[in-house]
Parts: C-alpha cells; sequence; structure tokens
C-alpha cells in the first residue's frame, strides 16, 4: 500500500543562490550519478563530484527531493516520492 502527497508553495531565498550552489542543491535532489538530460542516463564525472561526495558523506538518510527555482530565489519540495526524510534535507540544505 503506497501513499501520495502533494505539497502547495516554497519558501523564498534571500538573496538567490549562484548558479553554482542551485547546480549543487538540484544534483542532491536525486541521484547525483543519474543524469536525465542524457541518453544513457548516467552522468559524466565532473569537477563537483569531490564538493557532492563530501556533502553527501554528511548528508541526511534518503533523497532530498529539494529543488530551487531556475533564478534560484526559492526553493520546493519536487514532488518525489516518500517524502519520510524531508524534515531533516531541508535542514540540511538551509546549512
Amino acid at each position: 500500500m503506497g501513499y501520495q502527497t502533494d505539497y502547495v508553495g516554497y519558501f523564498d531565498i534571500v538573496p538567490p543562490l549562484s548558479q553554482r550552489e542551485r547546480e549543487l542543491v538540484n544534483r542532491i535532489s536525486g541521484s547525483p550519478l543519474v543524469d536525465s538530460e542524457r541518453s544513457t542516463g548516467l552522468r559524466v564525472a565532473d569537477a563537483d563530484d569531490e564538493v557532492l561526495r563530501d556533502l553527501l558523506g554528511r548528508s541526511p538518510l534518503g533523497w532530498s527531493n529539494w529543488i530551487t527555482c531556475p533564478r534560484g530565489c526559492c526553493l520546493s519540495y519536487d514532488g518525489g516520492d516518500k517524502a519520510n526524510h524531508m524534515i531533516p534535507w531541508l535542514t540540511y540544505v538551509m546549512r
């Protein structure tokens, strides 16, 4: 038996996040190894991999599912299934 939860709303971010900050927040919202934009689905290693490994080594359990808007001025839940770790991840992302 599953459940469905819908979240409406967002958190304003002041000042807006930089492009690099947006990319890091959005990459940890799902698997950092998967690239939905590529036909293979796997992401090629890049310069941020070391930063991501360090960030994820100290992160809460589960998936983050928090994403930023394209301008970096707000943070919202991406609607991912089973939001069991929503609050610890929000606290983590805010730090």
